[in-house]
Formats: C-alpha cells, sequence, structure tokens
C-alpha cells in the first residue's frame, strides 16, 4: 500500500477501481477480438503460446521484405564482425 500511496499518491483502493472501471470498458472488445481470431485462424490460435504469432500476420508478412527470415543467422553472425 506504500509504495502505490508513494508513487502514484492514492491507495490500493482507488488503484483497483480504476483498474475495474478499465475492464469493464475493454473486456467487450478484447472478447470480441478473441472471436474474431478464433474464426479466422481457428481455436488453437488463442492458446497463450500461438496468440502472438496469430495475431502478428501482415505486419510479419510487410516486414519479412526488410528483415528476411531466410538470412536471419546470416544477418546475426555478421553483426558480431
Amino acid at each position: 500500500d506504500m509504495k502505490v500511496t508513494q508513487a502514484e499518491g492514492f491507495d490500493k483502493k482507488t488503484l483497483f477501481g480504476m483498474l475495474e472501471d478499465l475492464e469493464k470498458q475493454t473486456k467487450p472488445i478484447a472478447l470480441d477480438a478473441r472471436k474474431r481470431l478464433a474464426n479466422e485462424k481457428g481455436e488453437s490460435a488463442l492458446e497463450p503460446w500461438n496468440m502472438g504469432y496469430a495475431m502478428a500476420g501482415d505486419l510479419t508478412k510487410k516486414q519479412d521484405e526488410y528483415f528476411p527470415f531466410a538470412t536471419a543467422v546470416k544477418t546475426w553472425g555478421q553483426s558480431f564482425s
């Protein structure tokens, strides 16, 4: 409690009130996004270890032009010289 009061200037009760309000506002959006992800990529995309990869999609493809995976090890090795 002391840490929150020192750093933020209010108590834990106020902090958790803010966090509960944030959850109420964002939960429907997050649930909808999860449903769309499952519809597009399959239920396995909702597993914690797959979610980052499943959501990366288009950005990863666009970046591959500049940072191709095929040359990743070679590029990494050259970074030491």
